[in-house]
């Protein structure tokens, strides 16, 4: 490389100013991300916790259902959420991951060790287990259980955090086809989990498997010595923060109605219509024109051209001023330059503070620190309403599905583990279908609202159709409408394209995660359960649903 910079005529000392391969003058601008190399590594390692971790919720279910086999008797009257405390554990960590995560994701953007992250996340998530094989081993409280889930929630979060930022961080253009890898590699974990988990509790006892699945996931230490920051952004002298541009989800809707989307809008329509004007179109054009001869031009102003600076100057201090006036600037810098990418910050300098961009504020309300701003916006509603949709149908069906299953069908338990691995295909057909498929933001309202409507006439399947042919195809229903709203409805979660937390991001976990607290409020039937997690995917396909009548409206006018 070093021989390639100098016949290429880069100097040594130029060797940070290299972007993309091409030298710029402007290190600002951002470092040249390798975009493979040693990333291979990282990436290779990230999928161990993409298949281990992310099913951590799978076996969480199996692990719920084997225990009613002790004491639940086949065909229950009317079975409940809280009929075992068990159910804290899953509940707890979902809680857990959902909350910690943009804290999670602060500490590893602003973090320069991340064998020592990667560490920390599999202590965690292993220490959750060791407390729930605890409650098993004739500690059985619900406090124990709630430390285990909330533990291993905040472990699992460093891992998979992590791996997305670390993937993002070494590539750039392979990156949207590694998250499609990545995806279907958590599939496989989707498929795997509920089958190895069954056949192995069938021939040993639940705390003997816990403390198996422990030991599995510990060898991510081993996996976490090959984890390391990239060359460019262990540099001592300057440090890269990467900028977010315009939510992706921004976009004129019903639900857009915020100061800013209506900026973007009156913006377009003035350019549309210059463009109109300049292309010909009849009467417009002509008044275009009328009003084009009217504009001042420099040459049309005398001061301009018959005065000069040092004039201005004499005449301002003439005026018995102690200090000069200076005349106004012609052109004068934005409050932010045309960076949209990169941030850049120089350690050594007095004020290691990024002036760049905007003032650093001395005190900030809780209304500043929290983003409470945001829900004066109509569409942060939309997406609120979008994760907590996706998230609450991902603990429902994975968490209770099983113990359903078993009480309400006529089966043993092998069989509804190997359902529950072999429903999970659904996951990874969609991870082929979106590699495939492009769903942008003109596609998207129609995806979600055929996803969310799906995803509830699967519920109610499962709910109100005793027969074993129509539950089968509500689970598949459900489980490729999980998928689907997971990867497709993920921009709307407003992390940046490095997977790096934000202020929407902030808030809506936070909401999200709270909202979890409903089923500790509620001891309700599983049966009901299902139906109200049906007349939320209905709700969600509604809101989809009127956006893209109403963007079609707009189409037509």
């Amino acid at each position: 490389m070093p021989e390639l910079r100098r016949s290429s005529g880069v100097r040594d000392n130029d060797v940070d100013l290299v972007i993309d391969g091409v030298l710029s003058t402007q290190p600002e601008l951002g470092p040249s991300i390798p975009d493979g190399g040693y990333g291979w590594v990282v990436f290779i390692g990230s999928l161990f916790f993409q298949l281990l971790v992310n099913s951590i919720p799978v076996g969480l279910g199996v692990f719920l259902c084997f225990t009613k086999l002790e004491y639940v008797t086949k065909g229950d009257i009317n079975p409940k959420i809280w009929d075992d405390h068990f159910l804290y554990a899953p509940l707890f960590f979902a809680i857990s991951w959902t909350i910690s995560d943009p804290f999670v994701r602060t500490l590893i953007q602003s973090s320069t060790w991340p064998r020592l992250v990667a560490t920390a996340g599999t202590c965690l998530t292993c220490a959750g287990l060791l407390f729930m094989w605890m409650a098993l081993s004739g500690h059985e409280q619900g406090w124990i259980y709630a430390i285990s889930g909330t533990i291993s929630g905040i472990g699992s979060s460093l891992q998979i955090s992590q791996c997305e930022i670390l993937v993002a961080q070494y590539f750039k253009l392979k990156h949207s086809i590694l998250l499609h890898y990545s995806y279907a590699v958590t599939a496989i974990g989707y498929i795997l989990v509920p089958i190895i988990l069954g056949d192995n509790l069938l021939k040993t006892n639940l705390s003997n498997v816990i403390m198996w699945y422990q030991t599995v996931l510990l060898q991510g230490l081993v996996v976490a010595l090959f984890f390391k920051k990239p060359a460019y952004l262990k540099a001592k002298r300057r440090t890269y923060n990467f900028l977010q541009t315009d939510k992706e989800e921004d976009e004129e809707d019903i639900f857009s109605k915020n100061s800013k989307e209506l900026q973007i809008r009156q913006h377009n329509e003035i350019v549309k219509k210059v463009i109109l004007n300049e292309a010909g179109t009849s009467n417009e054009n002509e008044e275009y024109l009328e009003k084009k001869k009217q504009w001042e031009t420099f040459e049309d102003t005398e001061s301009m051209t018959s005065r000069s600076l040092k004039d201005e100057l004499a005449e301002a201090t003439s005026n018995n001023n102690t200090m000069p006036i200076m005349p106004t600037p012609l052109f004068s810098d934005t409050p932010v330059n045309n960076n949209i990418t990169y941030s850049f910050e120089d350690v050594e300098a007095d004020n290691p503070e990024p002036s760049v961009f905007k003032a650093n504020k001395p005190t900030k309300s809780i209304i500043e620190i929290f983003h409470l701003e945001l829900l004066k916006q109509p569409t942060f509603y939309k997406s609120l309403l979008m994760v907590v949709t996706t998230k609450f149908s991902k603990f429902v069906f994975f968490t209770l599905m099983p113990s359903y299953l078993y009480l309400e069908s006529q089966k043993s338990f092998q069989p509804i583990m190997d359902f529950m691995g072999i429903v999970s295909i659904a996951i990874l057909l969609f991870s082929g279908i979106s590699y495939w498929v492009n769903v942008n933001k003109q596609r998207r309202p129609i995806c979600l609202w055929v996803l969310s409507w799906m995803g509830s006439v699967g519920y109610f399947f499962i709910s109100d159709l005793p027969y074993e042919s129509f539950l089968k195809f509500g689970a598949l229903q459900v489980v490729f409408s999980i998928a689907a709203l997971d990867f497709v409805g993920k921009p709307l979660l407003g992390l940046t394209y490095r997977g790096e937390q934000t202020k929407e991001f902030m808030l809506i976990s936070l909401l999200s995660g709270k909202s979890f607290l409903f089923f500790l409020c509620f001891d309700i039937q599983l049966q009901s359960c299902f139906r109200l997690m049906g007349i939320l995917h209905f709700s969600t396909g509604c809101i989809w649903f009127t956006n893209f009548v109403y963007k079609k409206i707009k189409e037509t006018r």
